[in-house]
């Protein structure tokens, strides 16, 4: 894959663009921003047939990402198509055709911390009865280039905190197996300028793991951590300080893992261009989480 297409150029679709510059270097944007040295084009079939791209990253406002989707998908066939997540702004009543192969931006799923809890429960011994994940921010000190009151997380049909952070239900579901859902509280509870809502708390099973979840934009402390409760052991990950803990009766071992924030989203770009999609998140497994956040 030796060209790459970028549509959509706001934090993600910058992020994208400096990670694969340094390892692809044909890469074209579509975006109307209106930035030098850079090679824009435009979104007509044209363009993209000319330029005829191997790659396609689809990193525009969530609540374009269907109808980019569907435009993208008539102009061009068996491409891959990167969708970064989470993949439409609600849940759709007419399907797309596909032409292309087409995957969600879930990155996470290439964290190392990830990958080391999918592998250690993917053990026969290792079970968990519950897993209760929590992440908080403060949504003002998300982005520096525009006010969070304007940006997509606050829009009442693409922002809202479960699809902002909706990380943790695929790597979960990923780790765990598919989500059942019992009950889900989704709430406007802070005084941020928002549309959107800031708080969600949902609640199911993974098979037979139990899980809690809760998100939120108005913590001024961040925090991202998983604490998992077995037969034999609790293990608490801190994915802000990168390290799994081990609880084990009287004992307690801890494995850092110490990377930078852009290396997930290296390694899935790194997999996709050796076509190896192994650990994707397909288009139909997305679809299915529209059902939760949709």
């Amino acid at each position: 894959m030796n060209k790459i297409l970028i549509i959509g150029f706001g934090s993600i679709g910058e992020r994208h663009f400096k990670i694969l510059n340094k390892i692809v270097e044909d890469i074209k944007i579509i975006t109307n921003r209106k930035i030098k040295n850079l090679n824009i084009i435009k979104f007509t079939s044209s363009d993209i047939l000319k330029f005829n791209p191997d790659y396609i990253i689809i990193s525009s406002s969530t609540e374009n990402h269907y109808k980019h989707l569907k435009k993208i998908n008539k102009i061009v066939s068996n491409k891959v198509i990167l969708i970064e997540k989470p993949l439409f702004a609600k849940k759709i009543k007419n399907n797309i055709a596909l032409n292309n192969k087409v995957f969600v931006g879930f990155n996470m799923r290439f964290n190392p911390i990830i990958i080391y809890l999918k592998k250690y429960f993917s053990q026969k011994n290792k079970v968990a009865l519950t897993v209760n994940l929590y992440c908080g921010s403060y949504l003002p000190n998300w982005r520096k280039n525009i006010p969070y009151s304007k940006s997509s997380s606050a829009s009442a049909t693409g922002g809202g905190v479960i699809k902002d952070l909706s990380h943790e239900i695929d790597f979960l579901s990923w780790i765990f197996g598919d989500i059942k859902i019992k009950n889900i509280d989704s709430l406007k509870l802070s005084n941020l300028k928002i549309q959107s809502k800031d708080f969600a708390n949902i609640s199911g099973f993974c098979k037979k793991t139990y899980f809690n979840m809760m998100l939120n934009y108005f913590s001024r402390l961040d925090h991202r951590y998983l604490i998992i409760d077995c037969n034999k052991e609790t293990i608490h990950v801190d994915l802000i300080n990168k390290n799994i803990r081990f609880y084990k009766d009287k004992n307690a071992r801890t494995i850092s893992l110490k990377f930078h924030r852009n290396k997930s989203y290296q390694l899935m770009h790194e997999s996709i261009l050796k076509n190896d999609f192994s650990n994707l998140c397909s288009y139909n497994q997305a679809i299915k989480y529209l059902k939760i956040y949709g």
